[in-house]
């Protein structure tokens, strides 16, 4: 009976790290950041041990299920975040060390790469896979 009881004192514990986590989360900085980074981990290592137990209560696994969507969900937030941060700043240095024109050349670049990224990546249609593959060839050539 204990694993019971102690599986619900996790799942309230890790319920009050994430009402923290959403009170501290909009307008954050740096420190606050990794603050809620590291709840967030510590959340997500606590509700592991209360899903993969046995015995455990239906309501007190489900919980811990919605609450691992949550904190997984606002790990992703803030790794998102730091990528955009990263980039931000990476463009700005970029920015500041070219000229107009090799500015917007960089910027065409980047989009011909994301727009070739995003082609191959789109699934091929299985009627059409030879005009697919043709149109695939070609433009590999043209681009490169």
């Amino acid at each position: 009976m204990a694993s019971v009881w102690d599986s619900k004192d996790t799942v309230i514990e890790c319920l009050e790290c994430m009402m923290r986590v959403d009170e501290k989360w909009p307008g954050v900085n740096d420190e606050e950041r990794m603050e809620i980074y590291s709840l967030l981990r510590y959340v997500k290592v606590q509700l592991r041990s209360v899903i993969e137990a046995r015995d455990v209560p239906w309501g007190a696994f489900r919980e811990a299920m919605d609450l691992m969507a949550h904190a997984s969900h606002n790990l992703n937030l803030l790794h998102l975040a730091h990528y955009t941060r990263r980039l931000s700043h990476l463009e700005r240095e970029l920015r500041a060390a070219t000229t107009d024109e090799g500015w917007d050349a960089y910027l065409e670049i980047d989009t011909l790469k994301s727009d070739e990224a995003a082609r191959r990546a789109a699934p091929r249609c299985a009627r059409c896979a030879c005009t697919h593959e043709r149109c695939d060839q070609f433009m590999t050539s043209r681009s490169s």
